[in-house]
């Protein structure tokens, strides 16, 4: 015969259980940078600059949002533009956070403002506070969202490789 037990539920749930600790690695942008590029970075001072021996560039970061039409979104302001010159800028580079970086050249980045291509958004005084940089991913192409086109930039994308 097959004993019966009782558990008393109230005094489980009177229990206090710690839960699980997940620590999570901290990845610097000049990591994912370094790990996605294949080559070494530094930093300029505090800046979002970043030189390595064969590029200057002005690093973006996104997380990734569930959006038809827009899964990482960035701002270029109009302090990134002045230093284009200033500091010989060749490269604008999007990290989408954990996934790795969206090389654009300096060239490409400058025709797609001069031809009215991004989005933008005004101060009230209609001077500019920063142009939109929108990606999207469908059907396992990465595109950048410009206002005449859905652009594929798989060819601009270099996945983030911890080796």
């Amino acid at each position: 015969m097959k004993q019966n037990y009782v558990i008393d539920l109230f005094s489980l749930l009177k229990e206090e259980v710690a839960l699980p600790t997940i620590i999570t690695p901290k990845i610097t942008i000049q990591q994912i940078l370094e790990w996605s590029l294949k080559e070494s970075y530094s930093r300029l001072g505090a800046s979002s600059i970043y030189r390595s021996s064969s590029k200057t560039i002005i690093v973006r970061y996104s997380q990734y949002y569930n959006r038809p039409d827009e899964n990482y979104w960035f701002a270029t302001t109009s302090n990134d533009l002045e230093r284009v010159n200033k500091y010989s800028i060749t490269h604008f580079a999007f990290v989408c956070v954990e996934k790795g970086v969206v090389l654009i050249p300096k060239g490409t980045m400058l025709e797609a403002i001069q031809k009215d291509n991004l989005n933008k958004t005004t101060t009230k005084q209609g001077e500019l506070r920063h142009y939109h940089i929108h990606f999207n991913e469908k059907n396992n192409s990465l595109n950048w969202r410009l206002k005449t086109e859905n652009r594929p930039i798989n060819n601009l994308f270099y996945p983030l490789s911890v080796t």
